[in-house]
C-alpha cells in the first residue's frame, strides 16, 4: 500500500520484460504466427520422414561386398577394455556419411548382442589393414564379429566374419 502523499508506483507482476522502443512498440519478440508456422512445418516434415523414410546413409552399393577378415584379436585372446579390432578389407575403407565403409557398405561390429558402428576417429589405417578402437568394453567373455551392412544399416550376414569369443580384462 502507498502512504498518503507519496508518489510511489509499485511494479506490476504482469509487466512485459520485452524491451520497447521509444515509440512504445515491443522489439525482439517473435510473432506467435511465425512460431506456429515453423512448428507446423516441423511436424509435417517429421510425419513425411516417418512415412516415406529419410535419405539413406552412404551410396548405393556398386559391387558385391568386399571381403572382410578379422586379423586380431584371435579366439580365446585376453584383451584390455579398450578393444582394438585389427581387420583387412579387399576394398579401401574410408569415412562415409553413414560411418566407415567401402563401396556403399558400412562397417559394423557385433559385440555380444550389440551392433556397433565406428565413429569418425575410431578407425585408422595401419600397415595393410585397419584398426578399430572401441573403448570401455565391460570385462568378461565377449562374442565378437565384424560385417558389412547396407545403406539402412542392416547387417549382411553373408559378409560376417566368423564369431570368436574373447576375454576382456
Amino acid at each position: 500500500m502507498v502512504a498518503p502523499g507519496r508518489n510511489e508506483v509499485l511494479p506490476s507482476v504482469m509487466q512485459s520484460t520485452t524491451p520497447t522502443a521509444p515509440d512504445g512498440k515491443r522489439r525482439g519478440a517473435i510473432p506467435d504466427g511465425l512460431l506456429g508456422a515453423v512448428g507446423a512445418a516441423m511436424i509435417l516434415l517429421a510425419i513425411g520422414v516417418f512415412l516415406f523414410g529419410g535419405p539413406a546413409d552412404g551410396g548405393v552399393p556398386t559391387a558385391p561386398p568386399p571381403l572382410l577378415q578379422l586379423a586380431a584379436p584371435a579366439a580365446g585372446d585376453t584383451v584390455p577394455s579398450t578393444l582394438q579390432i585389427h581387420f583387412t578389407s579387399t576394398a579401401p575403407v574410408t569415412p562415409m556419411p553413414g560411418g566407415w565403409g567401402a563401396e556403399g557398405y558400412h562397417l559394423h561390429a557385433r559385440l555380444d548382442q550389440r551392433e556397433l558402428m565406428p565413429g569418425p576417429d575410431d578407425v585408422r589405417r595401419e600397415g595393410e589393414g585397419y584398426v578399430w578402437t572401441i573403448p570401455g568394453v565391460p570385462p568378461g567373455e565377449r562374442e565378437l564379429s565384424i560385417s558389412w551392412s547396407d545403406a539402412a544399416h542392416r547387417p549382411l550376414a553373408e559378409t560376417s566374419t566368423p564369431s570368436i569369443v574373447i576375454v576382456v580384462r
